[in-house]
């Protein structure tokens, strides 16, 4: 209904009849309705009355318009101020006024519009946020209700940051207050159902029910905002420490995980990097950025996340590393224990230091065969094994059989090939990299001897047994004819250096152990020693011509011995090292070195022994002339013996490496990879890995033999090819490295020592 003209201007407030309450009423051009310049309806609140182009003196008192819920006054009010808002309304139409003031924060809390006036100032960000709602409701789109006036920020586009909802649940629903939370609540999400709001104060409180449920059991659950911005946050059922996960280290940190606030200023958060504050810049439920206010040095360096001022998570994080491996129930069992993330190892610290926690240690194996069945690792386990589980690869070796203070044994699930241990008890976890070999039930041979004419396989042991004159490790060279294999130039042992030299009056390489380095369970360098030049002559057997050397690195107990030995037997000389038995030749040199008492500086550090080579060429061999060729086809760990081939001029340099090593006095596996040395062509690395022992000891061996093709140069002698070892060792007190150089030879080896008080030894 709509009522023109001019009416009398009442002289109270008009009650509607109820005939009248579903009927929308309009009033235009009615200057004199009023009351003194007031409203003049006294309506219910559900009664629907618009004023247009009327007389109205000003918005304030709100109290005029009561009990409406919706009041339209368009064209009609005098005043120009707008005044604040107290009152109970879902929504208050002005446009079309002459209002030149501003809008307050006061009026968050409704659908307030104001199209078409002369207002001023910046439009609060409670309706501002949601410019780009576009949803179909009874009003105008949020935009449009502001349109038509002078605001400085209508048509600027900034992020809304001032939105921070406040969800609290209170049996089957949930209350939402907070800042800026909008005035349509049916585009909130809870786990994907729709928000059904029973009760509300408009922009300040909304209550959400008919949820089915779906809380039931959560520790935490989701939201979806559709406006502003379709925002997903996490909020937390239960109060809880933060979760992390990763730590990436950059500008800024980022920290993945659970139970960080879920915006800024949900929940007091502090961050701290080696006790300096990290400012936080922006955060979630899952994930949390900071940046750090001051740096350290260190790579290792503890994070402290801190929420609602009493819940704290500290981790041991590395600046250079990936930090994403959780610590067995997170360190909580282990006192003054935190987890190192980028091992995922319990760390202790210690005057100012962090260390490993771990005590217990896995020294040797002695492992199940391809079938499963019962496997023992020996080492030091300590007397109590809380929550004891040792993996291989990736299944358990269960059941547990047998658990001592130094042997544990359990039912080895069926596998071939290398696997890598883990050992846990007592929250603290043992890695054991590549140190488990199944035992093959038929070992095979390199090369399978090349054919039946050349050798035959030991299936036992994964030897060749060569025949017919063949040598090398798969029987496919004959030597020269005369079985000339040796080198007829003079081996020098220099007691400055501690190294070897072989030369004759073509070539001169030397042999040196250069470096002992300390090395991280990730293979990082954390303490190196020179070898080279500080060795002390300590023996010398002449008969037997064997050489020893020592010394003693700096502020340690830590005692290293060279040993140097000739076989002189003339059918040469058997051994039996970790239950194989093996020859070695007359005129072979044997090295072996021992380190004992090394200072670790944690009980998952490792050593690695720098063995280099360095070749220089006194003359041409232009008869002799062949390209360096390595062969490290056979250099696989897969067969009990490992070999490589070195070719030079004529000549090969073999090195046999058994995969097995004496450890604490019992043979076990070990691992071993190549690396060329790209800077010298003609040198290579082999890298032994070795696991954690008190006593070790390892046993290669190499043999030089001469091709058919080799020509005796003029004025010449043959020559010897050079080979570089790199040894990485595993062991609390003590390691022994043996390396036999192979040659057969037409006459001794002379071996000069370079001391005024020890003789030459003649040929």
């Amino acid at each position: 209904m709509v009522v023109f003209g001019n009416i009398e201007t009442p002289t109270q407030k008009i009650t509607l009849a109820p005939s009248f309450l579903d009927t929308k009423i309009t009033i235009q051009q009615t200057k004199n309705f009023n009351i003194d310049g007031l409203f003049p309806f006294n309506a219910n609140e559900n009664s629907k009355i618009e004023m247009v182009r009327s007389n109205i003196n000003s918005v304030q008192p709100l109290s005029q318009f009561s009990p409406l819920r919706n009041v339209v006054v368009r064209e009609s009010i005098i005043s120009p101020l707008l005044g604040t808002y107290q009152g109970d309304f879902d929504s208050l139409d002005f446009s079309n006024n002459q209002l030149n003031s501003e809008v307050g924060p006061s009026w968050c809390s409704t659908n307030l519009i104001v199209t078409n006036n002369q207002l001023t100032g910046s439009i609060p960000s409670c309706f501002k946020c949601y410019f780009n709602d576009t949803d179909n409701t009874n009003l105008p789109m949020m935009k449009q209700r502001f349109s038509g006036n002078q605001f400085t920020n209508f048509d600027t586009n900034e992020e809304c940051t001032t939105f921070a909802p406040r969800p609290t649940i209170d049996g089957s629903t949930i209350s939402i207050t907070g800042n800026d939370i909008g005035l349509n609540p049916s585009n909130w999400y809870i786990e994907g159902v729709q928000c059904k709001s029973v009760i509300t104060q408009p922009g300040k409180l909304y209550i959400c029910g008919d949820l089915n449920n779906i809380l039931d059991g959560r520790d935490f659950y989701s939201i979806r905002f559709r406006h502003p911005g379709n925002k997903t946050i996490t909020f937390p059922i239960k109060q809880a420490a933060p979760i992390i996960t990763s730590v990436e280290f950059g500008r800024p940190v980022v920290i993945v995980g659970q139970y960080f606030s879920s915006y800024n200023g949900y929940v007091d958060q502090v961050i701290k990097l080696d006790d300096a504050n990290c400012v936080v810049s922006a955060t979630e439920f899952n994930k949390t950025s900071c940046v750090a206010t001051q740096t350290s040095s260190a790579d290792k360096i503890p994070l402290e996340i801190t929420v609602n001022k009493t819940l704290t998570t500290k981790i041991l994080v590395s600046k250079n590393s990936l930090n994403n491996k959780q610590c067995p129930n997170g360190c909580i069992n282990v006192p003054n224990g935190l987890c190192d993330m980028s091992t995922g190892y319990c760390m202790c610290q210690s005057n100012g230091k962090y260390q490993d926690c771990n005590t217990h240690v896995i020294s040797s194996i002695d492992p199940s065969n391809t079938n499963g069945g019962e496997a023992t690792f020996y080492g030091d386990f300590k007397n109590e094994h809380k929550g004891l589980t040792i993996t291989i690869g990736d299944k358990q070796c269960s059941p547990i059989t047998l658990t001592t203070s130094t042997v544990i044994k359990c039912e080895a699930p069926p596998g071939k090939g290398i696997q890598n241990v883990i050992m846990v008890q007592n929250d603290l976890t043992f890695v054991g990299s590549k140190m488990y070999k199944y035992k093959e039930i038929v070992a095979s041979c390199p090369n399978n001897c090349t054919n039946q004419n050349q050798g035959t396989c030991n299936t036992v042991t994964g030897l060749c047994e060569c025949i017919n004159n063949y040598q090398s490790y798969d029987c496919s060279v004959k030597p020269n004819e005369g079985g000339e294999t040796g080198n007829n130039g003079e081996t020098i042992i220099d007691n400055e250096t501690g190294s070897t030299n072989l030369t004759n009056s073509q070539t001169r390489f030397q042999i040196y152990f250069d470096l002992l380095k300390e090395v991280n369970v990730l293979g990082d360098t954390v303490k190196t020693h020179v070898l080279k030049d500080k060795w002390v002559l300590n023996n010398t057997d002449i008969k037997s011509n064997i050489f020893t050397f020592k010394q003693q690195l700096n502020g340690t107990n830590c005692s290293i011995i060279s040993i140097i030995e000739e076989i002189q037997e003339t059918n040469g000389k058997e051994f039996t090292f970790a239950n194989t038995t093996f020859g070695l030749s007359k005129g072979s040199i044997k090295f072996t070195i021992s380190i004992n008492n090394y200072p670790y500086q944690s009980t998952l550090n490792s050593l690695v022994l720098d063995f280099v080579s360095t070749v220089d060429q006194l003359k041409s061999a232009e008869c002799n002339e062949r390209d360096t060729e390595i062969d490290t086809t056979h250099f696989n760990d897969i067969s009990t013996f490992n070999y490589i081939k070195i070719s030079r001029n004529n000549q090969a340099l073999t090195g046999r490496f058994i995969n097995k090593l004496i450890s604490d006095g019992r043979p076990t596996f070990y691992s071993t990879s190549v690396n060329n040395d790209t800077s010298t062509p003609s040198s290579v690395i082999l890298s032994l890995n070795l696991p954690h022992c008190d006593s070790c000891v390892i046993d290669p061996d190499f043999s030089l033999i001469v091709s058919p093709d080799f020509k005796e140069c003029k004025s010449s002698r043959k020559w010897f090819i050079p080979v570089v070892v790199t040894v990485p060792i595993v062991g609390v007190a003590c390691l022994i490295v043996i390396i036999a150089f192979l040659y057969r030879k037409s006459t001794t080896v002379k071996v000069i020592i370079k001391a005024a008080k020890l003789k030459k030894i003649n040929k």
